[in-house]
């Protein structure tokens, strides 16, 4: 932030000499510095936290995890199938062979919904498993408040013809609705979630967009703020904010009611995983690392993981906790909300502290103009 001040002093300077008085160029500078303040990252907080993981079978592998409505977590463990962890961490596992599943959802109506390759399936929370097969490769799966479930269908080749991706919803009893969606879309490695109001919202990675499809069936696609951000994860808080990773820019990004999108620059990592926590923040994951920012983008938490884990997927826990998966490691792992100490500040320059250091810079940057 200082470099940035100095840099703009040393530009303008020259300009200053031959066109503006003294006040002039005081003025003139405090406003082009007051937007450059106004451009701050948010305060950074590194923390520590009680964490426990909790091995699976070897070869478990678990990608996804979410809170089910029997008060449990459930994942998907893509070498095995499905499995159920309670609070205190007691593990159940239901075999799936050769279906490696990805993505898995609770429904309102208490059953889990889970994504294949080429198929979509309903579990009940004893374990009893329905198969809808499809005619082409899964990326992603939601459920929206009337329990249909959404997803992500990826282009492929079939008899040397290329099937183009789209936006499928089918209902409970397997009915399919598809929304195609512009050659430019690439839906490759994204992730789809709905909201409160009915909406569904979608990422495209590798396209730096991010969709809407609503609940009249209009499609949608906005392009993230920078280029090439890789947008990765994305979900919708109570208030109907959209947040969403930009995993290639380090940032996570609000976009309001109105569109309007803000992005937030983390102190370091890519984020991939966003989830809104017990404390109504929101929480994302950074391979190494568990973090939150709050609501109004202010303030940003750190927790690093202890050596040897690594969160893929974060939950939010019936017991107000946040979980995770850790798939390199072949666990899942517990952050106790309650636990959260904080380590340390780094410091920044409060509002007023930095007023006062602009003022200052331009003061000596108008002194120098006789």
């Amino acid at each position: 932030m200082v470099g940035q001040a100095y840099t703009i002093m040393r530009v303008a300077l020259p300009y200053f000499r031959m066109k503006m008085s003294r006040l002039t160029a005081f003025v003139t500078c405090i406003i082009s510095m007051s937007a450059l303040a106004a451009q701050s990252s948010p305060n950074w907080t590194l923390a520590t936290a009680s964490i426990r993981e909790f091995q699976l079978s070897p070869g478990s592998n678990p990608p996804r995890i979410t809170a089910g409505a029997d008060g449990n977590l459930w994942f998907t463990a893509q070498q095995k199938g499905i499995g159920r962890i309670t609070p205190s961490g007691s593990i159940s596992e239901f075999p799936m062979p050769n279906t490696y599943p990805w993505q898995i959802r609770s429904a309102p109506d208490g059953n889990l919904w889970y994504s294949a390759a080429f198929e979509i399936g309903k579990v009940t929370l004893s374990g009893t498993r329905s198969r809808f097969q499809l005619n082409g490769p899964i990326e992603d799966i939601a459920v929206d408040r009337n329990g249909n479930i959404w997803f992500l269908a990826d282009s492929f080749f079939f008899f040397g013809a290329v099937v183009p991706q789209y936006v499928g919803r089918m209902t409970p009893a397997g009915v399919i609705a598809e929304f195609q969606l512009p050659p430019s879309s690439i839906i490759l490695s994204s992730e789809i979630t709905s909201a409160p109001d009915g909406t569904v919202w979608f990422t495209e990675y590798f396209g730096s967009k991010i969709g809407r499809i609503t609940t009249d069936d209009v499609v949608s696609e906005f392009g993230t703020p920078t280029p090439e951000a890789r947008p990765s994860r994305i979900a919708v808080s109570d208030n109907g904010n959209v947040w969403f990773a930009e995993s290639n820019l380090s940032r996570i990004v609000r976009v309001s009611p109105q569109l309007v999108f803000t992005e937030f620059q983390l102190p370091d990592g890519g984020p991939y995983a966003v989830t809104v926590g017990p404390d109504k923040n929101i929480w994302f994951s950074q391979f190494d690392a568990i973090g939150f920012i709050t609501t109004d983008g202010k303030s940003v938490t750190t927790i690093p993981l202890p050596p040897g884990m690594h969160a893929t997927d974060i939950a939010s826990g019936p017991d107000s906790n946040i979980w995770f998966t850790d798939l390199p490691g072949n666990a899942i792992g517990r952050l106790d909300v309650a636990s959260i100490t904080p380590a340390g500040n780094i410091p920044t320059l409060t509002a007023f502290a930095l007023g006062l250091l602009l003022v200052a810079l331009c003061g000596v940057a108008c002194l120098r103009l006789s």
